[in-house]
Formats: C-alpha cells, sequence, structure tokens
C-alpha cells in the first residue's frame, strides 16, 4: 500500500509497447512491397518469354511453309522470310532483327532413356525441317531503378521448329 499523497504510476501494457505496431507496419508494408515486385516482375517475364516463343514458332511455320514452295531459297533468302514474318507491323515484334537466325535440318526421334522418345532438331543443309531461333533483351525488373546495380536486362531466347512440306494438322475417322 502506498501512503496517502503519493502517486505511483503502474506502466500498461500499452505503455510499454509503444511505437511497436508502427514498426511492425513498416516491416510488413516493406515486405508486401517487395513481394509486389517480385510478383509483378516475373509475371511480367514469364508473358515475355510466351510470346517470343509464339512468335518463334509462328517465323518457323512461316518459314518451312516458303521454303516448301522453293527449296531452292538460300540461307539468307530464308532469314529475309523469317523477318517478314515477325514484321512488327505483321506480328508485334519488338527484337532487334539481328536477333533471328535460321536453320535447315532434320528432326529425328530420340529415345530418352526412360522408355521415353522426344524430337531433336539437328542442322543439315539437304533438312526438310526449319528451326528459328530469336533473342529479344528486356528488362529485369521494373523494380530496379529503384535499386541501383550492374546490368538490369536478361536476354531471352525461343526456338521454333517446322517441317516442311508437312501438314500442320490431320484429321483421321474411323
Amino acid at each position: 500500500m502506498t501512503a496517502p499523497g503519493r502517486y505511483t504510476k503502474t506502466l500498461t501494457l500499452g505503455h510499454r509497447q509503444h511505437g511497436v505496431i508502427t514498426l511492425t507496419l513498416a516491416a510488413l508494408m516493406l515486405a508486401i512491397t517487395a513481394f509486389l515486385a517480385l510478383s509483378v516482375d516475373t509475371g511480367r517475364l514469364f508473358l515475355e518469354k510466351r510470346t517470343l516463343q509464339r512468335q518463334a514458332d509462328l517465323a518457323a511455320i512461316e518459314t518451312s511453309l516458303a521454303y516448301c514452295r522453293d527449296q531452292s531459297l538460300n540461307a539468307s533468302e530464308l532469314l529475309a522470310t523469317a523477318q517478314a514474318a515477325l514484321a512488327s507491323e505483321r506480328n508485334n515484334f519488338r527484337g532487334d532483327t539481328s536477333g533471328i537466325s535460321v536453320l535447315l535440318g532434320q528432326v529425328s526421334s530420340v529415345e530418352d532413356g526412360n522408355g521415353g522418345r522426344f524430337k531433336q532438331f539437328s542442322a543439315d543443309t539437304d533438312g526438310k525441317a526449319v528451326q528459328v531461333s530469336l533473342s529479344r533483351s528486356v528488362r529485369a525488373s521494373l523494380f530496379g531503378s529503384l535499386v541501383p546495380s550492374g546490368s538490369n536486362t536478361i536476354t531471352l531466347q525461343a526456338q521454333g521448329t517446322a517441317l516442311a512440306c508437312q501438314p500442320l494438322a490431320s484429321l483421321h475417322i474411323r
């Protein structure tokens, strides 16, 4: 018991933890912002890679169709055909045309060692398959300007292969 007239101050839980909530909210907001930056950048890079793969497949199909019509096309004419297929006004290819390469070759079926098979492309000037390789540099992070670092670009690559003079689809009815 205290003597009359004396005042004792008791510390409550709120007084001892004054400011802890502010620090916790600041740390939580930082974590949420970092997660948002990571998810936005990952989604954007996935979409860029998917778009580049679609464009590589499209260029391979169109170049193989041109090669099927005229099998005397040389490498520079095949490259010009692929570049025309990827023209920005036709298919919105935003990469540099120096990042496009075209190869003729063969597609063969190879065993993977587990009882399965996969298709493999091998370069051959007398081949009946066309492989188009694309590469494009994109910004690594939209939020990279906030944190200075060395390189802020990533080079994405995609390859598309199509057989010349082969049907693109077939329908079998019993």
